[in-house]
């Protein structure tokens, strides 16, 4: 596969998952990209911050669980933040 091609697969699959949330597989049978290739994009968009899960669900396809994913950021769920307790008094 060329760079170029790779390049148009990774700009298609954000497109796709920012018009609306979908699965990996979902994603794979409407760009007609191999689900390896999904799974490798979304893995670069999760390490740079522009890809998150928004909810768990059925997949349409299997009907087995999966999370449906988003790139568009007004999506994307709050950041967890962790309390840090405060020491007792003495």
């Amino acid at each position: 596969m060329t760079t170029k091609k790779r390049i148009d697969q990774f700009n298609q699959t954000f497109k796709v998952f920012e018009a609306e949330p979908l699965t990996m597989l979902q994603a794979a049978r409407v760009l007609k990209i191999e689900r390896a290739n999904i799974c490798r994009y979304v893995s670069k968009l999760r390490k740079a911050g522009k890809i998150a899960v928004i909810k768990k669900g059925l997949c349409p396809i299997t009907h087995h669980e999966a999370g449906f994913l988003t790139t568009d950021p007004k999506k994307f769920p709050p950041p967890v933040q962790l309390q840090i307790p405060f020491p007792t008094q003495l």
